[in-house]
C-alpha cells in the first residue's frame, strides 16, 4: 500500500499531546468547550456486550486515507494509544470509483447514507439491498397452467420462472401473485415477500362449505405471534387459526396479516372459488439470496476488523461474509488540527467475522459513530 499522505487525523486521547480538544473528554467550561463523546462503538460479540469510547480508558479514534491501486482507502480505528491492538474495532472503506490522484477523490460520492457490501476476497461482493428471488409453483395437481404476475410488471407461464433481482429501495415488500388453472378450477395466491427481513409464512384454507371454512397460518421461517384475517375486505375471526363462518358462494378473497415474535410481518392473500366441489388451493415457494456482482477492485465496499482481548484479529474480508452494513447518517464535521476536512457518520452493522485459522465470531447489535479525514 502506498501512503499518499502521512496524516494523523482526529486522534482523541486523554492526555495525548496532539489531541483534538473539540473531542477531548477532559474539556471543561474553563477551556470554552464541552461535548459528549462523539466517536464510539457499541456491539455484541458472540452475545457479549462491548463498548469503546474515544476519550475513555485511554481510547481514541485515529483515521487516515491512502491510495491503493487507484482506489482510495478510508480508515478509522477505535483503540488504545501506543498499545498493541486489543479490544479494538477498525472500519475500512473503499472509494466507489478509481482515481489517479488522491486529490481527485470526493468523499461525498463514496460515503453516503445507505447499505454497503462487505469486501470479498473472491471479487464477488453482494449488491447492497438487492436479492435474487427464485420461485417454484405448486406441483400437487397434474397439468396445471401457471400465470405469474410480478410487481415489476413482468410475468411468466413457467412452473419455475427465471430468477428476479429485487432492490429493497424499490420494493420491500415485493408483491408476487400466482394464478393456477386445473381443469377450469382457478386459484390465486399472493405473497408480499419481505426483502430485508426473513420471516415467512403461508395460509391454508380447508373444509370449504357454503357456511364457512377452516384457516391456518403456517410458518416457513420465524415464530408466529398472531394473525389478522380479512375476508372480502372485512375483518373476521379467529386471531390465529380455526373456523371462519360465512355465507359462501362463488369467488372470495382471504387475506392474512401475520405477525411474528421477531417483530416482522408477512402478508398473504388467497382468492378461491367456494362453489367448486374441490377447490384447487395451490401455492408457491421461493428462495431468497443476496445478489452478487464481480468487481475485482471491490469499489464501494467496507471491511470490519475486531481485535479481541488477546489481540486476535477477526475480519469480514472473507468469501461469502454474511450480514449487513448501513450508514444511517453522515454530515460534514469540524476540521482537525491539521486543517483537514472530516466527515462524521453513524452506522449499523452485523456480520460473521473470521480469523485465518478458521475460527469466527458473530458481531450483532453494532452501532457507532466515526469520522474520516479526506482531501
Amino acid at each position: 500500500m502506498i501512503n499518499m499522505r502521512a496524516i494523523c487525523m482526529l486522534v482523541v486521547l486523554i492526555g495525548f499531546a496532539t489531541a483534538c480538544k473539540k473531542d477531548n473528554a477532559n474539556a471543561t467550561s474553563d477551556g470554552g468547550y464541552q461535548d459528549e463523546y462523539r466517536f464510539y462503538t457499541t456491539a455484541k460479540i458472540n452475545g457479549l456486550p462491548i463498548e469503546l469510547n474515544a476519550g475513555e480508558d485511554n481510547y481514541g479514534l485515529e483515521t487516515n486515507y491512502t491510495l491503493e491501486d487507484s482506489v482510495v482507502i478510508m480508515e478509522g480505528m477505535l483503540a488504545k494509544e501506543n498499545e498493541p491492538l486489543k479490544n479494538a474495532v477498525l472500519l475500512r472503506f473503499r472509494g466507489n470509483q478509481k482515481v489517479t490522484r488522491v486529490e481527485d477523490f470526493r468523499v461525498e460520492k463514496s460515503l453516503r447514507p445507505g447499505l454497503f457490501s462487505y469486501r470479498d476476497k473472491t471479487g464477488y461482493s453482494s449488491v447492497p439491498g438487492s436479492y435474487d428471488l427464485k420461485f417454484l409453483g405448486d406441483t400437487s395437481y397434474y397439468q396445471l397452467n401457471y400465470s405469474w404476475m410480478f410487481e415489476t410488471g413482468s410475468s411468466s407461464s413457467f412452473r419455475s420462472p427465471p430468477p428476479i433481482r429485487v432492490n429493497a429501495q424499490d420494493f420491500d415488500p415485493f408483491k408476487v401473485s400466482l394464478m393456477t388453472d386445473f381443469n377450469g378450477c382457478k386459484s390465486v395466491v399472493t405473497h408480499w415477500i419481505n426483502i430485508l427481513e426473513d420471516c415467512d409464512a403461508a395460509i391454508k384454507v380447508s373444509n370449504v362449505s357454503p357456511y364457512g371454512f377452516n384457516v391456518n397460518a403456517v410458518s416457513r421461517q420465524g415464530n408466529i405471534l398472531s394473525v389478522e384475517w380479512t375476508l372480502d375486505g372485512n375483518t373476521v375471526e379467529p386471531s390465529f387459526s380455526g373456523y371462519i363462518g360465512a355465507s359462501l358462494y362463488g369467488e372470495h378473497t382471504l387475506k392474512g396479516e401475520i405477525f411474528f415474535e421477531e417483530g416482522c410481518t408477512k402478508i398473504v392473500e388467497r382468492t378461491f372459488d367456494a362453489s367448486a366441489a374441490t377447490p384447487c388451493l395451490t401455492d408457491f415457494w421461493y428462495e431468497k439470496s443476496k445478489a452478487t456482482t464481480y468487481d475485482q477492485k471491490q469499489l464501494g465496499a467496507v471491511e470490519i476488523e475486531y481485535y479481541d482481548e488477546n489481540g486476535k484479529k477477526f475480519s469480514t474480508f472473507y468469501s461469502g461474509t454474511g450480514g449487513d452494513f448501513e450508514i444511517v447518517s453522515l454530515s460534514p464535521y469540524l476540521e482537525n488540527e491539521k486543517a483537514q476536512s472530516t466527515t462524521r457518520f453513524f452506522f449499523n452493522a452485523e456480520a460473521i467475522l473470521k480469523n485465518e485459522d478458521g475460527t469466527s465470531v458473530e458481531l450483532t447489535e453494532c452501532f457507532g459513530s466515526f469520522a474520516v479525514a479526506h482531501p
